[in-house]
Formats: structure tokens, C-alpha cells, sequence
């Protein structure tokens, strides 16, 4: 399990084309777990990037000067199965 915690900090000495750029505070959580079996082992992850909903514009985003903000909230769901060599060997 995992909180994750970033924060940008306010730009505000910005180059000749730049434009300043607020702080924003972003919060991730997520779960990771693994099933080990007998012949192979099966990993599943899941969780929530920008759990608070902030709305924000990387200071570099392309899509700044149209004012187009960052992804919102989103979920995540993954799946991952590790199969074992031998088994792969014995199905040749």
C-alpha cells in the first residue's frame, strides 16, 4: 500500500516565451499484491492518481497557453502473471 505525495512549486522566473505558474499539491494512493502459487505468481495493482481532483497546468505543458489543464482524478487496475520457464519447456 502507498500514498504518494507531489508538489510543484510556483514558477515564477520564467524565460522570455514563459508565462508563471501557480503550486499545486497532488496525491496518489495505490495497493500492490502478490499471489505466489505453486507454478507461477500473479501480481495485481491498483489505485488513484490525483485523488483530490486538483486542477492544474504543468508549467512546461504544451497545452498551457490554451489554458487546457492536466488529467483529473484517475483510476487504475493492473494484472500481471509471471509464468514459470519449466512450464513453458514441458508444453515444446
Amino acid at each position: 500500500m502507498f500514498v504518494q505525495n507531489i508538489y510543484k512549486f510556483q514558477q515564477n522566473r520564467t524565460g522570455l516565451f514563459e508565462t508563471t505558474t501557480s503550486d499545486c499539491n497532488i496525491i496518489n494512493v495505490g495497493l500492490n499484491l502478490e499471489i505466489t502459487t505453486k507454478n507461477n505468481s500473479i501480481e495485481i495493482t491498483t489505485g488513484i492518481k490525483n485523488l483530490l481532483n486538483t486542477q492544474y497546468i504543468d508549467h512546461l505543458s504544451r497545452f498551457k497557453p490554451l489554458e487546457i489543464p492536466n488529467q483529473g482524478i484517475n483510476f487504475y487496475v493492473g494484472l500481471k502473471v509471471k509464468l514459470n520457464r519449466e512450464l513453458k519447456e514441458k508444453s515444446r
